[in-house]
C-alpha cells in the first residue's frame, strides 16, 4: 500500500496566526483536501474540510453536515497553559532557542566534554575523534571528573532551559535550583569503592564521534541482555554543512527478543536542507511476532519542503452568519452531567501485556474511583466483535469466550448464562461507550490489573 501527500504551511509570529493547506491520498484509497486557520481565538475550518475529515472517519461532535455554514470555528481547543505557551513561541521567537542559547549550550557542551577522560579523545587520518570504551561508564576517572565538576554542569545545564510560558520567574528559578541539588547529591553518593560490582542495564559495544572540516559521523551501538531477554540498536548517522546546504545520512537498527514480542525494525533515510528547499527520503522496513500474529511491512517517504517568504495567510472574513462556533470546553470537561467523574490534567497510559494501547478519539477517565475505558476502541484494538443493540445493550465476542452483554447504566453484566456484579455501570459520555475495566479484564482472561498513581498508568498482564 502507498500513500502521498502535501502540505502547505504558513505562519505570522507578530499576529500569533498559522494557515495549513493539506493533500493526502491514503493507502485505503481515501483522498483528503483541505484548509484549516489558526488565531488567538481557536481554529477556524472551512466547509469542504469538516466534509472530507467526517468521509474519512474524523469525529466532529455538535456539527450537523447537512447544514454547515462556510467556516466552522473551534474555541478551546487547549488548556490556557497550551495556549500560552504557543503564544509565547509566537512572541518572543522561543522556537530559535538553539540560536538565542547558543553561547550556554556551548559552554555546557565544553563542561561536559572535559569531564570525559583524555584517554577517550583522539586525531586519526585528518579526524578528531571521541570514542566512549564499554568500560568508561564505571571508571574512577569519569566519577571523579564528574564529581568535581557535577555543580557547574549542572549550572550550566538548566542555563540552557526555556522558562516555560505558564511559570513564573521565581517558580522557574527554583525549579531550575532543585534540579541542581538533586544531580550534585545523585552524583554525590557515588563511591569509588563501588565501580567493581557496579552493573548497568546495558553494554556500549560502541559509541564513536568522529569530526573533520565540516562533516560529523557517529556510530553508536547498544544491546541489553538480561533474564533471557535481549535488545540490540546500532545507530549510524553522517552529517556535512556546506555554505549553503546541511546533509545528512541516517541508518538505524532495532532488533528485540522479549517474552511479549520478537521484533526486527530497520530505518534508513537521508536529508538536505537549503534556504529554498528541504528534503528527506526514508525506508523504515520491519517484521515482529507478538504471540501468533507476525506483521511485516515496509515505509516509505519521500518530502519535499519549498521555502516561500513571500506569501501572505489570507486568513478569511468570519462573521456570525457564514460561520458556527463551538467551544470545545463542553465536550471535555464533563463533570457536571457525570457526577462522580474525576477529570484529570494527567494522561492515562493503559499497557497490555508490556505493550502500550493507544486511543484516538475517547480517552480512559476515572469515575467514582474506578479506571473506565472506551469499550469500542479497545474491543477494536484487542481484536474483540461489538454489536450494540438499541436502546441500550452492546454484546462482545472474541470467537474464543462465550458472549458478554453489557447494558448501559447496569449494575450487573451476563457471560454466556452468568450474571456478574459491577460496582459502577457502564455509561455513555460524549458520544462513547465506557465499561469498568475489570470487566475487561475478566473477559480476556487478564490475571492481573495493576494501578499505580505516580505514573498514572495501568497494567494488564495475561500470564
Amino acid at each position: 500500500m502507498t500513500g502521498s501527500g502535501r502540505l502547505e504551511t504558513l505562519s505570522s509570529l507578530k499576529d500569533s496566526m498559522a494557515q495549513a493547506d493539506f493533500e493526502l491520498n491514503l493507502p485505503t484509497k481515501t483522498e483528503l483536501k483541505g484548509r484549516l486557520f489558526l488565531n488567538p481565538e481557536g481554529i477556524i475550518l472551512t466547509r469542504d474540510t469538516v466534509k472530507a475529515l467526517a468521509e474519512a472517519g474524523f469525529d466532529f461532535p455538535g456539527l450537523d453536515n447537512e447544514t454547515l455554514p462556510p467556516y466552522v470555528i473551534y474555541t478551546n481547543f487547549m488548556s490556557e497553559a497550551d495556549m500560552a505557551m504557543i503564544k509565547e513561541s509566537f512572541n518572543n521567537g522561543s522556537l530559535m532557542i538553539a540560536y538565542e542559547k547558543s553561547d550556554e549550550i556551548k559552554a555546557f557542551t565544553e563542561t561536559l566534554l572535559q569531564i570525559i577522560p583524555e584517554s577517550c579523545f583522539s586525531y586519526s587520518n585528518g579526524y578528531a575523534v571521541l570514542e566512549l570504551k564499554p568500560s568508561i561508564l564505571t571508571s574512577a576517572a569519569l566519577i571523579n571528573n564528574l564529581k568535581a565538576n557535577s555543580e557547574e554542569l549542572a549550572v550550566k545545564f538548566t542555563a540552557i532551559m526555556e522558562k516555560p510560558a505558564d511559570m513564573s520567574e521565581e517558580e522557574f528559578s527554583s525549579t531550575k535550583n532543585e534540579l541542581i541539588t538533586e544531580f550534585v547529591e545523585s552524583i554525590d553518593t557515588i563511591q569509588i569503592t563501588d565501580l567493581p560490582e557496579m552493573e548497568l542495564p546495558f553494554r556500549i559495544e560502541e559509541f564513536k564521534v568522529s569530526t573533520k572540516d565540516q562533516l560529523i559521523e557517529t556510530s553508536i551501538h547498544i544491546k541489553v541482555d538480561e533474564n533471557g531477554e535481549s535488545f540490540d540498536l546500532a545507530y549510524e548517522s553522517s552529517y556535512k554543512s556546506g555554505t549553503d546546504s546541511l546533509t545528512g545520512e541516517v541508518e538505524l537498527l532495532i532488533s528485540a527478543d522479549t517474552s511479549f514480542a520478537v521484533m526486527d525494525f530497520a530505518l534508513q533515510a537521508s536529508s538536505k536542507n537549503t534556504a529554498e528547499q528541504a528534503t528527506a527520503n526514508m525506508t523504515i522496513t520491519g517484521d515482529i511476532e507478538d504471540g501468533d500474529q507476525p506483521v511485516s511491512g515496509v515505509i516509505t517517504v519521500d518530502c519535499v519542503c519549498d521555502y516561500n517568504y513571500d506569501k501572505a495567510i489570507t486568513m478569511p472574513a468570519v462573521t456570525d452568519s457564514n460561520s458556527i462556533k463551538i467551544d470545545l470546553a463542553q465536550y471535555q470537561d464533563v463533570a457536571e452531567d457525570n457526577p462522580g467523574l474525576e477529570l484529570n490534567a494527567n494522561k492515562i497510559y493503559v499497557y497490555v501485556d508490556g505493550w502500550e494501547m493507544y486511543f484516538e478519539q475517547a480517552q480512559p477517565l476515572i469515575i467514582e474511583g474506578r479506571t473506565m475505558l472506551p469499550i469500542r476502541e479497545l474491543a477494536e484494538q484487542l481484536g474483540c466483535a461489538v454489536e450494540w443493540l438499541p436502546p441500550d445493550t452492546i454484546i462482545l465476542s472474541d470467537g474464543v469466550h462465550e458472549d458478554m452483554k453489557l447494558t448501559i447504566g447496569a449494575k450487573s453484566y451476563q457471560v454466556g448464562d452468568e450474571s456478574y456484579p459491577c460496582d459502577v455501570p457502564p455509561q455513555i459520555i460524549n458520544d462513547h461507550t465506557y465499561v469498568p475495566v475489570r470487566l475487561i479484564a475478566e473477559y480476556f482472561g487478564f490475571t492481573t490489573v495493576e494501578w499505580d498513581e505516580a505514573s498514572r498508568s495501568l497494567t494488564l498482564m495475561s500470564d
